[in-house]
């Protein structure tokens, strides 16, 4: 695995990408994860105000929340991306129940191969809300649910390009789109 932020056995207040920052990882050998909160690792607030990017041969991950990790808030005003030759690539992915707020008046996505997403929720995966003004772009779908999500609210787009802008497998509770 390679990572330019991991966060496991520890707690953070924040992390934050000043604008004109890039927080990046090339090419690992197995998975590239831009930021990944993991086992016993909890972050208050991750804010974005520039680029978060993971790029990859194998699973190329912008943002991860996996384990016992978790996030309270992201905070996108940037960029937030994954790309390459792998068969899935996300721009953030939860993979566990992290009860994360995101708000997105940038750009996230994941593209190339043909199982990359904006937003990933694995199957025991679960956040509280996805508020978007901006853009949440995939490779096949933008939002990609097979776990648990309260709220989404929409003002901006939401697209996949070979799928669905929201594919739901979960459940939604309430969305909300313009």
């Amino acid at each position: 695995y390679g990572h330019a932020i991991l966060v496991e056995d520890a707690s953070l207040t924040e992390i934050t990408n000043s604008s004109g920052g890039t927080i990046k990882v090339t090419d690992s050998a197995l998975n590239s994860g831009a930021i990944r909160i993991d086992t016993g690792g909890s972050v208050n607030t991750i804010t974005n105000n520039a680029t978060i990017t993971a790029t990859g041969t194998t699973h190329s991950r912008g943002i991860t929340s996996i384990s016992t990790g978790t996030i309270d808030r992201i905070n996108n005003t940037g960029t937030i991306q994954a790309q390459g030759g792998s068969e899935s690539n996300h721009g953030i992915v939860f993979w566990n129940n992290s009860g994360t707020t995101v708000t997105n008046s940038g750009t996230i996505q994941g593209t190339g191969g043909n199982y990359s997403y904006g937003i990933r929720l694995g199957s025991n995966g679960g956040i509280t809300k996805i508020t978007n003004t901006g853009t949440i772009k995939g490779g096949k779908d933008g939002i990609s649910n097979s776990g648990i999500i309260t709220n989404i609210v929409n003002t901006g787009t939401i697209t996949g390009t070979a799928g669905y802008g929201i594919a739901n497998a979960g459940s939604i509770t309430n969305l909300t789109n313009s």
